[in-house]
């Protein structure tokens, strides 16, 4: 008895492998994530949700949908990938007011003067909810809607690589 088999194909394969360790596959890699990133946060945008499928609290001072009155946030979000990993932003300054909540009272005047839906305000303090738009290790992590994209996205581009050797 015996067992016979194509060496060169395993040869082949075994480089294939091999080329999943390298910074060119890394930095591909990467890349593929951050598109899966910047896509998951385009979502939560458009259905109103966090990363963990909560939807955020409806605006009460206005209509509409919350985080889009202007569409500056969502327009706001950029990614840049590096050979080891990548780096999402939302580069408003309130970003951060949304995505932890706050409570926002004057500093240099009795009460708080602002617009909203067409209609002035004045009140003493304003109490933003929390609408988180990126997952953080305290409150899930990257929880399973973020985790199952990333998943897909790099097994797709390993098969596609893996393929070649097929």
């Amino acid at each position: 008895m015996g067992v016979t088999g194509d060496i060169n194909g395993m040869k082949k394969l075994a480089d294939q492998i091999r080329e999943l360790t390298t910074a060119g596959f890394k930095l591909e890699l990467s890349q593929v994530l951050a598109a899966a990133a910047m896509k998951q946060v385009a979502d939560e945008f458009r259905q109103s949700r966090d990363p963990y499928g909560n939807q955020w609290k409806r605006p009460v001072l206005r209509n509409g949908q919350p985080l889009l009155d202007t569409g500056r946030m969502r327009n706001a979000v950029s990614v840049e990938a590096r050979p080891n990993g990548f780096r999402l932003r939302i580069a408003t300054r309130y970003a951060v007011t949304h995505q932890y909540g706050a409570t926002i009272s004057p500093r240099n005047a009795k009460a708080l003067r602002f617009k909203a839906g067409g209609r002035y305000y004045t009140l003493k303090r304003v109490t933003i909810p929390r609408r988180q738009m990126l997952p953080e290790a305290d409150t899930g992590r990257l929880g399973p809607i973020w985790t199952e994209a990333f998943n897909r996205e790099a097994a797709s581009l390993i098969q596609r690589r893996l393929g070649k050797a097929a």
